[in-house]
């Protein structure tokens, strides 16, 4: 079988739409972090959760979750 090539697959799938990769540059990158943790205790009829998160600092601002969780009558799982 044979490799197809770049005219083969523009007919079978159609033009291509967007911007081409630019292969002659050299790509420029920016500095960021990712810092997340999360920590989870149960407890006899309550669970509790904090977790903060800072993905990607450019996008979106670091936060600082914490959640309570309480079970009314029977323990979590019975």
């Amino acid at each position: 079988m044979r490799k197809p090539t770049n005219a083969r697959l523009l007919s079978l799938f159609g033009t291509i739409i967007g911007t081409p990769p630019m292969l002659d540059q050299i790509p420029s990158f920016s500095s960021a972090f990712n810092l997340s943790f999360a920590y989870h205790k149960l407890l006899d009829h309550n669970e509790i959760y904090l977790v903060y998160g800072g993905a990607s600092a450019f996008a979106t601002s670091p936060q600082l979750i914490f959640k309570i969780v309480h079970y009314f009558g029977a323990d979590k799982g019975t």
